[in-house]
């Protein structure tokens, strides 16, 4: 199942870049997203390269033929390779595992400039190899993240509002 948004903002690629980069900043926006446990387990630059890696807690409403798959909160691991380019866009390639959960969420970001601000085009790819039940977590872990993914873009909205 693939998942494709495009999201622009009002403020320059490099303000919004600090968002996906910066521990301090991470840690701000999944607290306003009302994760919990959250930690910056590896940020860490390499020239035009920067890994980061988190994990937290979040909350989902899950359905009932799912419970046993899912709790009521669940871990999420994710880990981001980003390149980046003083002329842009910048690149990320990230995954996403729920520990316990036999999901596999793979995707991409790329942040480009626009005349008005910069755009941020994210695809995930969400597999599950589960017979019988798989289609089912697959199309609700696409639910909840496309919620996850629109309550991000209302935050970094009202996080570079002016910048």
């Amino acid at each position: 199942m693939r998942i494709t948004v495009t999201h622009d903002y009002p403020c320059d690629r490099d303000t919004l870049l600090t968002h996906f980069l910066e521990a301090d900043a991470v840690k701000a926006k999944y607290q306003a997203l009302d994760a919990a446990k959250i930690r910056v387990q590896a940020s860490k630059r390499d020239g035009d390269q920067h890994q980061i890696a988190t994990r937290r807690e979040v909350a989902s409403q899950v359905p009932g033929a799912l419970k046993s798959l899912l709790g009521d909160r669940n871990t999420i691991e994710q880990e981001e390779l980003w390149i980046l380019s003083d002329d842009g866009p910048d690149r990320c390639e990230l995954n996403i595992s729920l520990p316990g959960v036999p999901i596999r969420v793979q995707g991409s970001m790329r942040l480009s400039d626009r005349p008005d601000g910069c755009r941020n085009e994210v695809e995930l790819t969400l597999s599950c190899s589960l017979p019988f039940v798989g289609g089912k977590l697959e199309r609700f872990v696409a639910g909840d993240s496309q919620r996850l993914i629109e309550a991000e873009r209302q935050y970094l909205l009202d996080a570079t509002a002016g910048q």
